[in-house]
């Protein structure tokens, strides 16, 4: 059996502004290593590893 938390968070204005941050960091890394992989694939025919794209 599986068990589920949910919380509700209500963040201060500061806290929102640095949630938003974080969060807009996390969203152009990601899209930084999807288009370094994409671009891999189409020169090499190869993926990159996993280590490979957390050691950026």
């Amino acid at each position: 059996m599986y068990k589920a938390y949910k919380y509700r968070i209500y963040p201060t204005d500061d806290q929102k502004a640095s949630l938003a941050k974080a969060f807009g960091c996390c969203r152009w890394y990601g899209n930084l290593a999807l288009n370094l992989c994409q671009e891999t694939y189409l020169k090499t025919g190869k993926g990159l590893s996993r280590g490979y794209i957390q050691g950026l």
